[in-house]
């Protein structure tokens, strides 16, 4: 049976589906004059989530196409890799459309197939591809290619060009650290924006202690814990100047420590309008840098700049801002492998790369044809950045235990570093409070073996 349309169709929706209309009807020959009637069976996140990424491509490509969508329903506090594994027996997709996570699960167990001949087969090669995605997507247990992402989404560094003239400070540049970022913002505060209740830096709902450590330890490479083996790892020298950088950047002034609550919504945390305006200090003109999407700011009553994210100190090609929202991949076995691929292939052509230029609402195409179609500056230096290898393994712990430790980790952190920037303790003796109690907690939230 054909999909139905859900009832909440957005405009861009529509739009993304008359743009397509027009390019497949104007330059595309293909997909879209086949006649034959043909079925996948598509495993999605949520349907939802095929109707806002997938459904009107699909549909303007390939009109013969019958999609028949299945739900990966994963209880997360379960073993998600045991339900995913019985999900794709019982269901077998021909097409899986899902998180990075899942994905590298599904490969590393033998459940994908392996895409290298198909790639090649195709006339496209690796290199066609942006560098830290086609690494993000090789980061498997043997290294290779079981998928493909249609798109990825990179931050990049926003700044306030009127406060930086206004302070005589030089305006950040492309390839800087996120130490070097902070230096500046420390300079910022330091030439007079403190004074004036201008801060250096700041991230909306993100500028307390945890959040900067969280920030920094990424861009080192480093973690506070180890998921899988339940120990906490902050008892280094590198985790001690990591602590040391962030209270002095509070001491100077060129961070806010802002705690702005959220409502508690049924059991949810969410952050209303008022909420939301009030922690966004960037487009107050209340903060001169920030971390945001390409474009988020244009418009907001001052001049600004973008620059690429802070790469990491060890490579200044690699950043962790870059990341892979969805997946698309062929189950392993399929009959309808062929018709899967053709998919695949055209969700990551110059075409569809043409369609996100134009609407530019939902991530950069995977494609460094993309580049064509949109010329602005720093995108171009977004398909040069790298990737930074993350973890693959889908935790030990189930999720909501995961989330109930990191809450309780980041209360530690916001009390410990308040006290030694107020000075009310020293930071060896926050640092030893912080891996006892971090491991304590830890503890109670690892499973017990078996």
């Amino acid at each position: 049976m054909r999909i139905t349309r859900l009832s909440w169709r957005t405009s861009m929706a529509c739009l993304a589906s008359l743009v397509m209309v027009f390019l497949l009807q104007g330059c595309m020959k293909g997909p879209s004059e086949e006649k034959t009637p043909s079925q996948l069976v598509i495993a999605v996140n949520s349907a939802i989530s095929y109707e806002y990424g997938y459904r009107d491509y699909l549909e303007a490509a390939f009109p013969d196409l019958t999609v028949k969508l299945v739900e990966m329903k994963v209880d997360v506090n379960q073993d998600m890799v045991q339900q995913l594994k019985q999900f794709i027996r019982e269901e077998q997709p021909d097409l899986i459309t899902g998180a990075f996570g899942y994905y590298v699960a599904l490969a590393d167990n033998g459940l994908l197939e392996n895409l290298t001949a198909r790639l090649s087969g195709s006339g496209m090669s690796e290199d066609d591809f942006q560098p830290g995605v086609m690494e993000r997507l090789k980061q498997t247990d043997n290294g290779e290619l079981y998928g493909l992402a249609p798109a990825f989404n990179s931050q990049v560094l926003v700044f306030n060009t009127d406060l930086f003239a206004k302070y005589a400070v030089q305006p950040p540049s492309d390839g800087m650290t996120l130490p070097e970022i902070f230096k500046l913002a420390d300079t910022f505060s330091r030439a007079g924006g403190a004074k004036d209740g201008v801060v250096g830096y700041h991230q909306s709902l993100s500028s307390l202690p945890s959040d900067q450590l969280s920030n920094l330890a990424q861009s080192e490479a480093l973690q506070a814990y180890n998921p899988n083996t339940g120990e906490m790892t902050i008892n280094t020298s590198s985790w001690k100047t990591i602590f040391q950088s962030v209270v002095d950047l509070y001491g100077s002034g060129a961070l806010a420590m802002q705690d702005v609550k959220p409502e508690i919504v049924d059991g949810v945390e969410l952050y209303g309008k008022e909420a939301m305006e009030e922690s966004d200090l960037f487009k107050q003109g209340k903060a001169a840098m920030t971390l945001a999407n390409h474009g988020q700011y244009a418009g907001s009553g001052f001049n600004t700049g973008e620059v690429t994210p802070p790469v990491t100190t060890a490579d200044r090609n690699r950043t962790v801002h870059l990341y892979v929202p969805s997946v698309m991949s062929i189950r392993s076995g399929s009959p309808n492998a062929d018709k899967a691929w053709e998919v695949i292939q055209f969700m990551n052509s110059d075409h569809m790369a043409k369609v996100r230029a134009n609407l530019q609402d939902d991530g950069f195409s995977s494609l460094n044809a993309y580049r064509q179609f949109d010329a602005n500056p720093v995108v171009d230096k977004l398909y040069a950045l790298h990737s930074v290898p993350l973890p693959t393994k889908l935790p030990k712990m189930g999720f909501e235990a995961e989330v109930k430790f990191t809450n309780q980790l980041m209360e530690l952190e916001n009390g410990e570093i308040a006290a030694v920037v107020k000075k009310d303790k020293t930071l060896d003796a926050a640092i030893a409070v912080i891996q006892k109690e971090g491991q304590f907690l830890l503890n109670a939230a690892m499973p017990a073996e078996k």
